[in-house]
């Protein structure tokens, strides 16, 4: 199994690591499919321009250290804005591994599609955020295709932290992702991405990925 951050001294184990970023794949490439179930409309729209993420050991180093600090809080906007991320959060009960807490956590995340549901219109609107849908939201946008995630023993709690870049859920009005059939080839993705026709998702090329790590994670 490949070390997806060697250099990582403090953080989640490499199996968590490897689990988180597949179960985000695997939403976002049944949600391009059209698979995925949605209250309002049955299954959600399928999605031409979801990409796939992937684990990123700087993100989790950042969110490490927010879970470190057991504030039941987001980060501050100003910080947010500054590095370009999302953040999804979680306190979850029980003595359970890491890779559990993390899939768990990103389980409740998603869920929320099914138990309250976005429809068939991708437009994001902020009431979607106090509807209690900014998680599934920021999970399926489709331009964030870096994820990192730390967690912390806060008392009796697992404090689970997640972020994204680039960060969704706005501006109002934007699309979490455009409506259409998947990718078949490479013309059918945004910019230079790359079609991986089986998952129906679309992939940053590496060098591209090397050019936005120097212009947002300076440490």
């Amino acid at each position: 199994m490949e070390d997806l951050c060697p250099e990582t001294r403090n953080g989640i184990s490499n199996e968590a690591r490897i689990a988180v970023v597949d179960f985000h794949n695997r939403m976002r490439t049944r949600l391009a499919q059209g698979k995925q179930r949605d209250k309002r409309s049955i299954f959600a729209p399928p999605g031409r321009d979801l990409l796939k993420m992937m684990y990123d050991c700087d993100i989790e180093a950042n969110a490490q250290s927010w879970a470190d600090a057991c504030k039941h809080r987001h980060t501050d906007g100003r910080t947010r804005r500054m590095l370009d991320i999302g953040e999804n959060l979680a306190w979850i009960p029980g003595n359970r591994s890491d890779t559990e807490h993390v899939t768990f956590s990103s389980f409740l995340w998603w869920r929320e599609v099914e138990s309250i549901g976005i429809g068939n219109d991708t437009t994001f609107l902020y009431e979607f955020l106090q509807q209690g849908l900014g998680h599934y939201t920021q999970m399926a946008w489709h331009g964030s295709f870096r994820l990192g995630c730390g967690m912390n023993q806060c008392n009796d709690w697992m404090y689970v932290v997640c972020q994204y870049t680039p960060r969704g859920n706005g501006p109002e009005g934007r699309k979490i992702y455009t409506i259409g059939d998947p990718c078949k080839t490479d013309d059918d993705c945004p910019g230079h991405t790359k079609c991986l026709e089986e998952e129906a998702l679309c992939e940053v090329p590496p060098e591209t990925i090397k050019r936005r790590k120097r212009s947002n994670w300076k440490r």
